[in-house]
């Protein structure tokens, strides 16, 4: 059979010469056609594809390193085992994700919450997140807002955001982009986006990233991030800058900061403070990265109010002079003396010594020298300071 050229969509043309994956045809957009849509069947696409996890990926590199995580393979094994006796049953979430009868599905069980949300808070929770899902593959971002923050009210009035945590995460993270999605014109953004986010939320090492927040050392936590950041994230803001070629991709890695940003916020009222301080660092290493100073600040200092908010000062205040090292004049919400009184407490000689040299640099030499009084009554601490 000779091959046929794909022709230009003729309601965006200027699509055509955007191409989304290196291998895709041109005319493609992963954020405005389903990826169960019967027009993408080209061999390319399933290339990149993991039908079974339902993520695509950038190169053929990147699938097989998928291919090869225990999660791919734990997925794998599941499969096998329950494909022989449910072959011949039902698959409603297949179902429930194609065309126009997702889509009506969806909102049928979106018009079902509103209406038992008081009597079936339970089964609400369940029927709004799967219509959510549904209605984000489908576009429909006002509705799935919407159905998002049922999930989100429900579960926190019922009790069960603990025991739904893990689905919880990705709930923000839709929410988010469901709430971000208007302010942007680029679909490419959007999906970098959406990638990234998924990325972090499914890595292997988010175990170990989590481990290291309350039990390892900042310097450790920080270099694992980092790793994370160079293998996964970078090379999809690489590819989305050298294949969009369009003015907005440029505003990609301030899209990408900002939704993790709020994300970060939403996960740490879930009591997921772990997670959060996480994802505001992977924040403070995009925007270094990009020489985004005030928002490497920022996200700096949201990571140490959690960390302040934890009883652990000493990591909050690393985080705070990391701040004032990018960009000192985003002011901190945290007093620099809580912190320094905080790290007397606790015998934290070297961070109080630190926050003392800040305090001469903002030009406090009264308080200085009153706090090196006072620290003269104590034992023979003052000979520790730098003076």
């Amino acid at each position: 059979m000779a091959p046929t050229i794909p022709q230009p969509n003729p309601v965006t043309p200027t699509r055509s010469t955007t191409p989304i994956r290196n291998h895709q045809t041109p005319i493609q957009s992963p954020i405005r056609t389903s990826p169960l849509s019967p027009s993408i069947s080209s061999p390319s696409d399933e290339r990149y594809n993991c039908s079974l996890c339902k993520k695509s990926f950038a190169n053929e590199k990147t699938l097989k390193t998928h291919e090869e995580s225990a999660k791919h393979k734990e997925a794998v094994k599941k499969n096998r085992q329950s494909n022989a006796p449910k072959q011949s049953g039902k698959t409603p979430p297949k179902k429930m994700e194609k065309g126009d009868d997702g889509l009506k599905q969806a909102m049928a069980g979106l018009h079902f919450c509103r209406s038992n949300m008081e009597e079936q808070p339970i089964k609400c929770i369940k029927t709004a997140m799967q219509a959510g899902r549904t209605l984000i593959s489908q576009h429909q971002m006002r509705s799935a807002a919407e159905a998002f923050d049922i999930v989100c009210k429900l579960a926190k009035r019922t009790g069960q955001t603990k025991k739904i945590a893990g689905r919880l995460i990705y709930l923000r993270a839709h929410l988010a982009l469901a709430r971000i999605y208007y302010g942007i014109s680029h679909d490419l953004s959007v999906q970098c986006y959406v990638n990234a986010l998924d990325v972090i939320i499914t890595s292997d090492s988010l175990d170990r990233l989590t481990m290291l927040v309350r039990n390892g050392v900042l310097g450790e936590l920080l270099e694992e991030c980092e790793k994370l950041y160079r293998v996964e994230i970078s090379p999809l803001c690489e590819e989305h800058r050298e294949q969009a070629k369009d003015p907005e991709a440029e505003k990609m890695t301030d899209i990408i900061t900002a939704a993790l940003n709020e994300v970060a916020g939403a996960v740490s009222e879930y009591e997921s403070e772990d997670l959060s301080i996480i994802l505001y660092l992977m924040c403070h290493l995009i925007a270094r990265e990009e020489q985004l100073k005030k928002e490497e600040a920022e996200s700096l200092q949201r990571a140490a109010k959690i960390y302040s908010a934890l009883k652990m000062n000493w990591w909050s205040v690393d985080c705070i002079m990391m701040s004032r090292d990018a960009n000192r004049e985003v002011l901190t919400s945290l007093s620099l003396d809580d912190l320094f009184a905080a790290c007397i407490q606790t015998d934290d000689i070297t961070r109080a010594d630190m926050i003392l040299k800040e305090m001469k640099k903002e030009g406090r030499q009264e308080e200085h020298c009153k706090i090196l009084e006072a620290l003269q009554k104590r034992d023979d601490r003052q000979e520790r300071f730098t003076l």
